[in-house]
């Protein structure tokens, strides 16, 4: 028993490097549908900056992580996850149009109300070269502040897969519905036991609400500007 312990704690300490490797498992499908062409990419809501030191691994990106809240921009600054930081408001992006080849957005959109989302886009829309990539729930899927205060983390609207297909994105889904959240099935486990019961679960169910996202618990959303701008008859 002591030795499963231990083996679980150490998979525990290292999930942020497996688990982009593992297919259907989120950051395994935003990596999957990146654009390969993008050089640099701008990640709203950059947190405790894991998901970037898994995209970007190798050090082919430029990157800058933005953050309303500080504590997480000093976590990404203290292990190197971005190449620049900014503190600032991801509705009034402090940067030129067309600044960045690829838009993150993981697990961001929600944390606004709807206006505020519709808001969010536009700036998204203002400073994206080639592509924007949003992760985000739908369905029911109740937080508030998380437990070093960040009152940001609170869900204000979830999108439903219809209103993001709506604006104008690829849509597909990640997880199963009914899983995360404050009231998700994922809270009768213990942390180490909830990310490996939930990696398991990805990887039976991933390949079917991957295509079906009407069954999932959150969304990618994917967005090629470059193609838009071609079709519009733009260079």
């Amino acid at each position: 028993m002591g030795v499963g312990n231990t083996l679980m704690r150490r998979l525990w300490d290292k999930r942020w490097r497996l688990r982009g490797y593992v297919p259907f498992t989120n950051w395994n499908l935003v990596w999957r549908n990146r654009d390969k062409k993008s050089q640099s990419i701008l990640d709203i809501g950059c947190g405790n900056g894991k998901p970037m030191r898994f995209f970007n691994r190798d050090g082919r990106y430029l990157s800058v992580g933005i953050d309303a809240f500080q504590p997480s921009l000093k976590q990404c600054q203290s292990v190197g996850s971005h190449g620049a930081f900014v503190l600032g408001d991801a509705r009034s992006l402090p940067f030129r149009e067309k600044s960045f080849d690829t838009i993150l957005c993981l697990q961001v959109f929600e944390h606004f109300e709807k206006e505020e989302g519709e808001l969010l886009l536009k700036q998204m829309e203002r400073v994206a070269r080639r592509q924007i990539l949003i992760t985000t729930d739908v369905g029911e899927c109740v937080q508030h502040q998380t437990a070093d205060g960040n009152t940001f983390q609170e869900h204000k609207y979830v999108w439903s897969i219809p209103e993001l297909a709506g604006l104008g994105f690829r849509v597909f889904g990640m997880g199963i519905r009914g899983w995360g959240g404050e009231t998700g099935v994922s809270h009768l486990f213990p942390a180490p036991l909830r990310w490996l019961a939930g990696t398991l679960l990805q990887l039976a169910v991933g390949p079917i609400v991957y295509f079906f996202p009407k069954y999932s618990g959150a969304a990618l959303c994917v967005r090629d500007i470059g193609n838009e701008t071609m079709s519009s008859g733009g260079t």
